[in-house]
């Protein structure tokens, strides 16, 4: 059973189209092949955009750090940053790599069919958050601009509750 909390963020947050962790197999700027096989059993957090809102993502993570409860085991917690790049022409795909940091630890994802934006319907000009649970499936869609410190919190609820469910499922039921 849901918390009233994290049920109150899913109606103010609200669902994507999609309700599972998509298969994916796809490149970083580093060229380097990710897939969805590296996120099972984990706790998932996608942040993502289009150009203009890939500046966002940063804030909006940063706003998630500060909403959350400091006993939460974020080493249960996997990271994925996925730039949409559906509008970049294949001409400029080199260019566009290049503009992205060239450090083994901060790689995106270069979405460049729009696969993540179209399954999960992304806003555009926002950054998107999704959370999706230790079982792949999708607890949290939010999206916006500036970090909401209500969204933010919803967020960071949903990450602890997601993190508590798969710890459990660890200990074999044991709290």
């Amino acid at each position: 059973m849901l918390p009233a909390v994290f049920l109150l963020a899913l109606s103010v947050i609200g669902w994507s189209q999609e309700s599972r962790l998509m298969s994916f197999e796809m490149e970083d700027q580093l060229g380097r092949v990710h897939s969805d096989e590296e996120y099972r059993d984990q706790v998932v957090v996608v942040t993502a955009g289009d150009k203009k809102g890939s500046k966002y993502t940063v804030a909006w993570g940063r706003a998630m750090i500060q909403a959350m409860d400091p006993n939460v085991n974020l080493g249960r917690v996997r990271y994925i940053q996925v730039a949409d790049l559906k509008s970049v022409p294949s001409m400029a795909r080199k260019t566009v790599r290049k503009k992205f940091p060239q450090d083994e630890l901060q790689w995106t994802l270069m979405d460049w069919k729009g696969q993540w934006a179209k399954t999960y319907d992304f806003e555009r000009k926002a950054a998107n958050i999704l959370v999706f649970d230790a079982s792949g499936t999708l607890l949290v869609h939010a999206h916006g601009q500036e970090p909401d410190q209500k969204q933010a919190r919803a967020l960071a609820d949903a990450i602890k509750t997601a993190v508590h469910a798969a710890d459990t499922i660890i200990l074999g039921g044991q709290e």
